[in-house]
């Protein structure tokens, strides 16, 4: 019987104990990332360059040291609120646009395979100059600005002639923004020749993005961001569908 006992004391020592330090590890790994900072919450770069505004605009004998130290604090976190915008909208073009993109991608190299499989020297001019434009409206599905609205390369069968007109000239507008991107990759000596699958752009590029932002902000992107419009334009199709179908049914 004491062997008993003593086997079952320690049993029972044994249970808790392993008890005790599971329950310590469970309270450790249950940490919040502000009891793992220090008791300190983590601020968003919104509150962070608010608070750096505040602190420029309250401070009036602030050091002229610690002045110029927080203004460039505070265009470092202008920057950072940039990226992480354009990282959102990428985000959520990549999402809406694939399969349409997908799709013209097959059908372009489909067309470009067929008159491939003809020998060069066969091949009629008619021939060559559509093989090149299949191959330029490859490069601008590829390339295609990640950060903005997508414009299909084919008119949908309901435009009018004003809304074809309008896609062209944006066609057109991104055409030559992807050639001016593509452009400074080679002058940065990152261009990858052979590679049509976008990998070889590095938007962080300085270079790149100033190409970028230079072709955005010209009289035709001014007063008319058309990559915020997607969302209005998506409810008035609805809504003009909404009303055919109410005027068929009476």
């Amino acid at each position: 019987r004491g062997r008993g006992r003593g086997r079952g004391r320690g049993r029972g020592g044994g249970r808790a104990a392993d008890g005790s330090r599971g329950r310590n590890q469970r309270k450790s790994s249950s940490q919040s990332p502000t009891a793992a900072n220090g008791g300190k919450k983590l601020k968003s770069i919104k509150n962070q360059m608010r608070d750096v505004r505040r602190l420029l605009s309250k401070a009036q004998n602030m050091p002229q040291k610690l002045r110029e130290e927080k203004e460039r604090e505070l265009k470092d976190l202008e920057k950072a609120q940039k990226e992480n915008l354009r990282a959102e909208k990428e985000r959520k073009y990549a999402k809406k646009y694939h399969r349409v993109k997908f799709f013209e991608r097959i059908k372009l190299t489909r067309k470009m395979e067929k008159i491939r499989k003809i020998d060069e020297n066969e091949r009629t001019e008619e021939q060559k100059q559509r093989l090149k434009s299949l191959e330029q409206d490859l490069e601008y599905v590829m390339h295609f600005p990640k950060h903005r609205k997508y414009v299909s390369l084919f008119n949908d069968d309901e435009d009018d002639e004003d809304a074809k007109t309008h896609k062209n000239r944006r066609r057109e507008r991104f055409r030559k923004e992807i050639k001016e991107i593509l452009k400074a990759k080679a002058e940065l000596g990152d261009a990858n020749e052979g590679m049509v699958d976008g990998k070889d752009i590095d938007d962080n590029d300085e270079m790149v993005k100033n190409k970028s932002t230079d072709l955005a902000g010209d009289d035709f992107f001014l007063g008319s961001d058309e990559d915020d419009e997607d969302g209005e334009d998506d409810k008035n199709r609805s809504n003009n569908n909404n009303n055919n179908n109410n005027n068929n049914n009476n």
